[in-house]
């Protein structure tokens, strides 16, 4: 047998492991059998080969470098249940067959002639590993997975309602990873030179070992959270079964790890093994989101809540993992922080599971079809910059606003319209050619305001100020985005009374019609602040948000015979409202008021 013939059995042979035709084991004794005869008949080479133990071939998806269905067809068309790419078996073997030609290049550009069919010794072999491979392992590694690294502990865990917010963590990683081809075509040629017996002959012990499987974390990593992300996002049954296939094979590449725990940090072990319990949270969030969105019967809606947010603990519980697992800050604040923010949504989906409870989920209504009205809802009262912390707020506020009209839960609310006769009377207008209008009470409705305590320096003199220590009541309106802020003085019979319902609540909307709150605590407090810069008269003054207190308010309507004028009327003359219109959305067998 000459050169060239040795080199195509040689050749084969790397073929059929890559295909994973042959286990290891057998590749190292023919490989060596091989290099040492100086000739053999090409016909009983091929029996030979022909005759070597099969094992089930493990073709990598040329997408992703997950490995696709076994096949013994190579004309056959399948498709990978990791990335959802299409491919023809033969394609993908054609894909691994340039990859192994690319190794082998890049190998011999490297470290020569040395290999896995010559002699030589270890010593010589770890050297080149730690100065040559690994150095060049590393840096390709680096560069290929540095746009995923930005991205590696983003939220893993999202449900359509978040589309409807402006901003979300979840979708800025998607939107991110969306022109993706080359990175990834990066990351699979490290995976394939990071598996590749031709590199792992230089692995010798176990560190050296254990060094090349991170970089596979690395890159195999960087490949499943994006098709987990991606995947998900579908919605669908079959993507959201594809992003637990992900997630299973992120698990594992993580489990595998433990066969190198001799030579790897321990904080490195711990670090990962609270990565594995954020996945298996999110795996048990993302099964029962799948159960919710494409279930066409009714749900068993406090079985379901109970369910997430025991999935929401784990989470909790791997934020605490994270943060005892010893790894630099750089590491362990960003997996704390993606962490968290999947607590918080899969918090927020139990939310909307009690909600949907409450708003007659047991009517027939899917639990997507709901979603789809609450969804209307938020994109109704979301203002510029709502994010997923505002979506929390909003729906627990309307939770709660729902439950106060059905007696379920409280809320700070002033029910006194005794006020109300002797405020519209004294609010007509009169003029000569007009005459003085007649009035008539259109409609009692409950406005939601934040209430804040407001401490000031009140300046007198002209020359030299004196400032006198001063206090009043601050108010914002809650029910729609318009960042409009009223003081009224403590002495105010509206301030006694709202002092008073701090400790004295009671239901909204069992008698008179409350309008929904869109403005969460702290964009309340930001905007009372921005209110106090710019206005004369509170400088240095000090902001302590109380709460949320639903008050009365009057529409009157005034008329002249000639012109009509619509009043927005409050106890507080301070208090001056701007005339709205109501917008009536349902929600499941509910009916809500919401301000234009």
């Amino acid at each position: 047998m000459d050169i060239t013939e040795n080199r195509e059995i040689l050749d084969g042979l790397d073929r059929r492991l890559a295909l994973g035709e042959i286990d290891l084991g057998t590749y190292n004794q023919l490989k060596a059998k091989f290099s040492e005869q100086s000739s053999t008949s090409k016909d009983s080479s091929s029996t030979i080969v022909d005759a070597m133990p099969k094992k089930a071939r493990a073709i990598k998806c040329p997408g992703c470098m997950a490995p696709l269905p076994a096949s013994t067809e190579t004309s056959q068309t399948v498709v990978c249940e990791y990335c959802g790419g299409t491919f023809v078996i033969q394609a993908a073997i054609d894909e691994m067959e340039r990859i192994k030609s690319d190794i082998r290049k890049w190998l011999a550009n490297i470290v020569g002639d040395v290999g896995i069919n010559t002699t030589t010794d270890e010593a010589s072999r770890r050297f080149i590993f730690n100065e040559q491979l690994l150095p060049s392992l590393k840096m390709e590694a680096d560069r290929a997975t540095e746009i995923h690294n930005l991205l590696r502990f983003e939220p893993l865990f999202t449900f359509p309602l978040l589309n409807h917010i402006s901003s979300s963590p979840f979708h800025t990683a998607v939107q991110s990873t969306l022109d993706s081809n080359k990175p990834v075509d990066k990351i699979k040629t490290v995976i394939a030179r990071a598996q590749s017996p031709e590199v792992g002959i230089f692995a010798i012990g176990d560190k050296e070992k254990a060094e090349l499987y991170k970089l596979e974390i690395q890159c195999q990593e960087a490949i499943f959270l994006s098709n987990i992300r991606h995947q998900l996002l579908s919605y669908t049954p079959d993507g959201i079964q594809k992003a637990k296939s992900n997630i299973q094979g992120l698990k594992s590449i993580y489990n595998r790890l433990d066969q190198f725990k001799s030579a790897i940090d321990p904080s490195l072990k711990n670090f990962f093994s609270a990565l594995l319990a954020r996945l298996n949270a999110v795996d048990e969030a993302i099964t029962i989101l799948g159960t919710l969105l494409n279930s066409p019967e009714g749900i068993m809606t406090e079985h379901v809540s109970r369910n997430l947010e025991s999935a929401a603990a784990k989470l909790e519980q791997a934020i605490s993992q994270t943060e005892s697992a010893g790894r630099e800050p750089r590491e362990q604040i960003p997996a704390v922080e993606g962490t968290r923010i999947d607590a918080q949504t899969v918090n927020l989906l139990a939310f909307c599971v009690k909600l949907f409870a409450q708003v007659g989920g047991d009517s027939g209504e899917s639990f997507n079809q709901f979603l789809e009205s609450l969804g209307e809802i938020v994109d109704y009262a979301r203002g510029p910059n709502a994010d997923l912390q505002w979506l929390f707020s909003f729906i627990s506020y309307l939770a709660i606003h729902m439950g106060h009209e059905v007696g379920e839960s409280t809320a700070i609310a002033i029910y006194d319209f005794s006020w109300v006769k002797q405020k519209i009377q004294g609010s007509k207008h009169s003029s000569f050619l007009g005459g003085k209008e007649s009035v008539a009470a259109k409609k009692q409705i409950l406005l939601p305001f934040w209430v804040a305590e407001l401490n000031f320096s009140q300046q007198k003199g002209v020359v030299f100020k004196k400032g006198q220590s001063a206090s009043s009541l601050l108010f914002l309106e809650a029910a729609r985005n318009n960042g409009t802020c009223f003081a009224i003085p403590i002495a105010d019979p509206l301030s006694k009374q709202c002092y008073n319902a701090t400790t004295s609540s009671k239901g909204v909307g069992q008698s008179t019609p409350a309008i929904v709150p869109v403005i969460n605590a702290n964009i309340a407090l930001s905007q009372m602040k921005s209110f106090i810069s710019r206005t004369k008269g509170y400088a240095g003054a000090r902001v302590k948000l109380l709460n949320m207190i639903y008050l009365p308010s009057i529409v009157a309507r005034y008329n002249t015979g000639k012109k009509d004028r619509i009043e927005v009327l409050l106890r507080s003359a301070s208090i001056r409202v701007s005339s709205f219109a109501l917008k009536k959305v349902r929600l499941g067998t509910k009916e809500l008021l919401l301000m234009q």
